[in-house]
C-alpha cells in the first residue's frame, strides 16, 4: 500500500521518471486501532475500516485538478491492494498546503522553486528557470 500511495503522489507531482526526485517524498504509516474511531459518537468498527491519508505539499505545488487526480488514484490504488474488504473501507484524503516559508530541510528553508527543482515537478519547471 505504501508504494501505491507514493506512486500516486509522484504521479500528481509529475516526477515519475527520475528516482532521485523521489527523495523528498516521505511516507509515514501510523496504525490506529479502528476500535478507537468514532463517527457521530458511535464506534465505526467493525462496519467501517478507516484509512486516512494526509498529504503535506508545498503551497502552490498542486492545483485542484492535480489534487483531485491524486485523491482518486490513492482511493483506487488502496482499494486494489486491500481486495475483499474494500467495500468496508472509508478512505479520507486530507491535503494540506504548507506555506512557502514553512518548508525546509538540511538546515535551510526551501521556497517553491527550490522544491520544484529538488522534487522534479515537471509542471513547475517555469519556476525553476525563473529562480
Amino acid at each position: 500500500m505504501a508504494s501505491k500511495i507514493t506512486d500516486a503522489a509522484n504521479a500528481a507531482e509529475g516526477n515519475l521518471d527520475d528516482p532521485k526526485n523521489h527523495l523528498p517524498s516521505w511516507l509515514f504509516v501510523e496504525d490506529i486501532d479502528a476500535q478507537h474511531l468514532y463517527i457521530d459518537g458511535k464506534p465505526v468498527y467493525p462496519n467501517v475500516l478507516p484509512i486516512v491519508v494526509m498529504l503535506f505539499q508545498p503551497e502552490g505545488a498542486l492545483d485542484i485538478q492535480r489534487q483531485t487526480q491524486q485523491a482518486e488514484r490513492i482511493d483506487r490504488d488502496i482499494r486494489s491492494v486491500i481486495g475483499p474488504v474494500a467495500d468496508q473501507v472509508q478512505i479520507s484524503c486530507i491535503m494540506l498546503d504548507v506555506p512557502g516559508d514553512h518548508c525546509g530541510g538540511s538546515g535551510a528553508i526551501w521556497r517553491l522553486p527550490q522544491i520544484a527543482a529538488i522534487a522534479g515537478f515537471q509542471h513547475l519547471t517555469h519556476l525553476v528557470k525563473a529562480a
